[in-house]
């Protein structure tokens, strides 16, 4: 009973640390004001249609509306295959750019916002900060309050404030570091079976995406 009061009253500190660093995110993501070049780039290929980067001729104006149709999924929404073929002309893999995608196509009012992002990288900021307590629990799930520390000093630092306010994929790079870390120390303290391989499996795919 002593532990199941200590797990209760640990998880009921756990909300109100996560509600609490989810309002500082937010007010700091308030006080963003402009885009790097490369957060356009997360809009755009996350976004436009059959045209990976927005190219015009020198000296040649571009207009709002082809910044718009570049950046918003406003009339070709839930095109998860264009995605995926625009993410074949960059660099990097495309799983954060399908959820960016999923995000704008859910979220088209107004077209474009910085908090589509921004709110996207806070979802996977809060699944960082769930498995940072499960990975400091070391007594499967009989948490105590001493596991949300790792949570907090995380969550108060420029790192974290930096990944989720700047709209490229190292929110969620974060989340599948901590969850791999989670499905390691699963393996480490319990040994191997099929679930734990599968978890493995999976949080590896996914990181590799």
């Amino acid at each position: 009973m002593q532990k199941r009061g200590k797990t209760a009253l640990t998880l009921v500190g756990f909300a109100v640390m996560l509600a609490a660093l989810l309002a500082l995110m937010a007010g700091v993501g308030a006080k963003k004001d402009g885009f790097d070049i490369d957060e356009f780039f997360t809009y755009g290929l996350a976004n436009s249609y059959h045209q990976p980067f927005l190219n015009a001729e020198t000296g040649r104006w571009i207009s709002g509306k082809a910044f718009s149709d570049y950046l918003t999924a406003s009339g070709h929404a839930h095109e998860y295959l264009n995605v995926y073929e625009n993410q074949i002309a960059d660099v990097h893999p495309p799983l954060y750019y399908l959820f960016m995608h999923a995000a704008c196509s859910v979220f088209r009012d107004p077209p474009f916002t910085k908090w589509t992002g921004i709110g996207l990288n806070l979802f996977f900021f809060s699944l960082t900060q769930l498995g940072l307590l499960l990975l400091s629990d070391g007594e499967r799930l009989t948490l105590t309050p001493t596991a949300l520390l790792p949570g907090l000093l995380y969550g108060l630092s420029a790192g974290a404030a930096s990944s989720v306010v700047f709209i490229r994929m190292y929110a969620m790079m974060t989340m599948w570091a901590v969850w791999l870390a989670l499905a390691l120390a699963a393996l480490w303290v319990g040994g191997q079976t099929v679930w734990r391989m599968r978890a493995l499996a999976a949080v590896l795919i996914a990181g590799f995406l």
